[in-house]
């Protein structure tokens, strides 16, 4: 019993240490007025449109080799099979403001340098399960400078079921919501504008899709095959297909790459998962001729990126007020602190035969509500 104990009482003693541990908020700026004293070295404010969409600068190529969506203050997620130089100095995020909402293709930038590039483990240890697990998290030596105190940061739904519930919507019901796959409209340009022309809809994954990115020209039976086959036992909504709604093509980069993988599909503001191939069917003699992006969903890696993003939370000690609550202003304190993650590095293991994820489980709610449990019972135990 008394080995007991002193084991809990020791996990406890660790957990606070950790949590005593705090940053320092940056320095609150407030915003200016007119336009940036400097507009390639400019502060973001995070309401603008798509202050949260990065693009990642390859310094060796001088250009742009892929886009992300910042999912922390010193974070962003992308794709993951591009980026074969995996040494971190090799790259830039570059964060965009558009401070004019009159003239948006004139917006000011930043950049910071990357510190860490974390591939998932499914990326980078087996090239035939990239596909299925194309994601990266990269790191930033430091946060964008902003101005206010709300860091942009991408929109995600809430749990595994609730992203689920409106993946499976978007696919089965095409057109009926608005969403986009944001990219700059040059792979050179600093600082860099959006191509407002890329709404989307969904192309049905299972039943029109795959037959559409598994067929070749000149045809290769072989391989369409086994393309299907290794597709079609894919579960559900980890994979999208979505198509321009104007039915312009896809334009590819300087080695006709699709150098904006990792662009987010957004829709109605919050953001499921990372454009990440290009299927080019413009040339094909039988139709559809339209191009064809292939989106990969934040659901299969849910518990990797899940961790990821407690990892590089946050650990400083805010004081948020509620302004203007009285016809005097009075303001209210509310102090909130960011916990750090306690909870185990996820891997997955799983092989190309068996990687999918299965329909979203009460497991996936529970969890992060008996973690908070057990601390509680923990405190109770020892007072």
């Amino acid at each position: 019993m008394l080995r007991h104990k002193f084991l809990v009482l020791t996990i406890l003693t660790i957990i606070v240490s950790v949590r005593a541990v705090t940053e320092k908020h940056p320095t609150w700026v407030t915003k200016g007025t007119g336009p940036p004293k400097d507009m390639n070295n400019c502060r973001i404010h995070h309401k603008s449109l798509f202050p949260w969409i990065v693009g990642v600068w390859y310094n060796p190529l001088v250009r742009f080799y892929g886009m992300g969506a910042m999912v922390t203050y010193i974070s962003f997620i992308s794709t993951c099979r591009q980026y074969y130089n995996v040494d971190p100095t090799a790259y830039k995020a570059t964060g965009q403001y558009i401070w004019n909402f009159t003239d948006v293709y004139k917006p000011c930038m930043q950049e910071k340098p990357v510190a860490q590039i974390h591939k998932h483990p499914s990326c980078s240890k087996d090239a035939r399960t990239a596909t299925f697990f194309d994601f990266a998290i990269f790191k930033l030596t430091q946060p964008f400078d902003i101005s206010d105190y709300t860091y942009p940061v991408a929109s995600i739904p809430r749990n595994p079921r609730e992203l689920w519930e409106q993946l499976r919507y978007f696919d089965e019901t095409p057109d009926t919501i608005d969403c986009i796959i944001p990219s700059f409209s040059s792979q050179k340009k600093k600082p860099p504008h959006f191509n407002f022309h890329t709404f989307v809809q969904a192309i049905p994954f299972k039943s029109q899709c795959i037959g559409y990115i598994c067929e070749k020209y000149p045809p290769d039976p072989r391989f369409t095959k086994m393309c299907t086959e290794r597709f079609i036992k894919r579960s559900n909504c980890t994979m999208l297909c979505a198509k321009y709604k104007k039915g312009q093509n896809i334009r590819l980069g300087a080695d006709n790459d699709y150098w904006f993988a990792g662009a987010p599909l957004s829709c109605n503001t919050t953001t499921y998962g990372l454009a990440a191939q290009a299927k080019i069917r413009k040339y094909f003699p039988i139709p559809p001729k339209y191009d064809i992006h292939f989106v990969v969903t934040f659901l299969r890696p849910w518990l990797w990126l899940d961790e990821k993003i407690r990892q590089f939370e946050p650990r400083w000690e805010e004081t948020r007020y509620v302004e203007n609550t009285t016809n005097k202003g009075m303001s209210v304190p509310n102090y909130i602190t960011d916990l750090p993650a306690t909870t185990p590095y996820y891997e997955d293991e799983t092989g190309l035969s068996e990687a999918f994820v299965q329909t979203p489980s009460l497991n996936d709610l529970i969890l992060p509500l008996l973690a908070s449990f057990i601390f509680a019972w923990l405190q109770f135990y020892f007072m």
